[in-house]
């Protein structure tokens, strides 16, 4: 029974990667994501001069979570083009939607600066 539970979470995340990849692709075709298999979360890196705090609490405000990556750099240059993007507990149809959400927001930000 446990191999089955670990197949199946296995086969879930394979999925959601698919996916997310995908949607970024499509929607979000500036930003370069890191290609880890099996991991909970990926990286984005977005143009020079992408603000991830204001893109996370702009973010927010329609219902999609991520994390700017600034505090996640050690020193005193913490880039603000970097993103991270948990997926492990999102439903893989909630995916595309929630990277359609984001690319708007994305590109809104791009279009004021």
């Amino acid at each position: 029974a446990r191999d089955l539970v670990l197949s199946q979470a296995r086969g879930y995340q394979h999925r959601a990667n698919v996916r997310l990849h995908e949607a970024l692709c499509r929607f979000m075709p500036d930003w370069q994501a890191d290609d880890i298999p099996g991991g909970t979360s990926i990286w984005l890196e977005g143009p020079p001069g992408s603000d991830t705090a204001a893109i996370a609490r702009a973010a927010k405000a329609r219902g999609v979570i991520v994390e700017p990556g600034a505090r996640f750099f050690d020193g005193p240059e913490r880039p603000s083009c970097f993103m991270r993007l948990g997926i492990s507990s999102i439903q893989p149809q909630h995916i595309e939607p929630g990277i359609r959400e984001l690319a708007a927001i994305v590109s809104q930000r791009s279009i004021a600066a």
